[in-house]
């Protein structure tokens, strides 16, 4: 019996070839079919020049029979009355200023964006459920500045606690998120003598053997930044720097491949801020602070892996968006985003509960959570309900928040 990472191993390496699969037949329909239309289009092409040739030479033809057909030697035959009707045509477009042959315009650019669009729409990863069918159901944390890392069991309704066979503390401000294979990926951070780090851990829900596996190094030295996880890929974005400078640069980590890579820097760099991967294949970026004089970031910010580019998003209904830090966000649709919590620029809890959509970028109120709080760590949705530890700022007394996709409602399990 295979199990660990073996297991997992075997099982991403059978979904790529799955999707790969997947990629391989629907490209050749993709290219089948611009190849059916190109063949469309040229037959119209040679169409027309046949139509505007066969005019030129009926125009000869009238041409030489003007004089008979104007002095009335052979009567108006057929083929007389055809040859002046294709004249009058020829008139008509040359008094409109149009040419014989329609020339065929392509704006290439607005083409390939057009294709661009469709493609990452069309391609879609299932991100509903945090996790896969057979992978646990577990809403994790790790404690900053201990050895411990805490599991709420949604299925048993029950919490436990790892104590973690390592020699080190799991450092301030460090992030950690769980994929839909069950790894949990612990980065950066920040000791207590301000050191920052890059060190990267992961940690196996399947295999359970309390051991934090070092993985491939961030970049940069970071703390205080945003996670997301989006086609394989961890997306470190912005944060504070080892100088605890806020940075607008991120980078991303292939799980499988083990390497990381820069991307493009955000429009506004910002640090405590809260990002989700989504099902249209691109990261969407929210809230966070700009500096250390309360400043919030207002844009929203979306990222286009396919062009490796950010835009500021133009809102509709921006009037109900306060933004915060350490706020949550968790994919609920085909196109909705669930925002809540967060601390607002006056370092007050937040019970706002608000909804993305993605289509329009639209903004939409929920129903408030019962109590208010930040959210430092992911989210976890499942069974239609969203499941989410929250705390207050500065306190450690933390509080489970669920809340039901088909009621609109939240509640607090303890």
């Amino acid at each position: 019996m295979i199990t660990g990472p073996d297991r997992l191993h075997q099982e991403i390496v059978q979904t790529k070839s799955h999707s790969l699969e997947v990629i391989s037949g629907a490209s050749k329909k993709i290219v089948g079919t611009v190849e059916k239309y190109i063949e469309k289009v040229q037959s119209r092409i040679n169409k027309d020049f046949e139509e505007a040739a066969a005019t030129i030479k009926n125009l000869a033809e009238l041409k030489s029979s003007a004089t008979d057909i104007l002095e009335g030697h052979h009567g108006l035959t057929k083929e007389n009355i055809e040859l002046v009707k294709n004249y009058l045509n020829y008139s008509k477009k040359l008094n409109n200023n149009k040419p014989l042959l329609q020339p065929l315009n392509i704006n290439q650019e607005a083409l390939v964006r057009e294709i661009e669009n469709i493609l990452e729409s069309g391609f879609t990863f299932e991100t509903f459920d945090t996790t896969a069918a057979d992978i646990p159901k577990y809403l994790h944390w790790f404690e900053w500045g201990k050895r411990k890392l805490n599991i709420y069991n949604i299925i048993t309704n029950t919490t436990g606690t790892v104590d973690l066979d390592i020699h080190f503390k799991i450092p301030s401000f460090s992030r950690s998120i769980m994929l839909p294979n069950g790894l949990i990926f612990l980065l950066g951070g920040e000791e207590p003598e301000y050191v920052s780090r890059k060190e990267v851990y992961m940690y196996d829900c399947v295999a359970n053997d309390r051991k934090l596996h070092l993985k491939a190094p961030m970049l940069h030295k970071k703390f205080d930044f945003t996670l997301a996880y989006l086609n394989g890929c961890i997306y470190v974005i912005c944060g504070k720097d080892c100088n605890s400078e806020v940075v607008d640069d991120c980078e991303k980590y292939s799980v499988e491949e083990n390497t990381w890579c820069s991307i493009a820097p955000v429009r506004k760099k910002r640090y405590a801020a809260s990002a989700l991967g989504f099902s249209n294949n691109k990261v969407y970026l929210f809230g966070g602070r700009s500096d250390y004089n309360n400043m919030m970031v207002h844009d929203i910010e979306e990222y286009c892996a396919f062009r490796n580019e950010w835009t500021i998003l133009n809102v509709k209904n921006v009037n109900l968006w306060n933004p915060v830090e350490v706020c949550a966000c968790i994919q609920i649709s085909e196109d909705q985003v669930l925002i809540f919590g967060g601390s607002d620029a006056q370092i007050k809890d937040s019970p706002t509960s608000l909804i993305f959509c993605v289509k329009d970028s639209s903004i939409e109120k929920r129903n408030d959570l019962k109590k208010a709080q930040v959210f430092v760590n992911s989210p976890f949705l499942y069974k239609n309900h969203v499941y989410a530890l929250g705390n207050e700022y500065y306190m450690k007394h933390r509080n489970l928040h669920r809340f039901s996709i088909e009621k609109n409602e939240w509640d607090l399990i303890f």
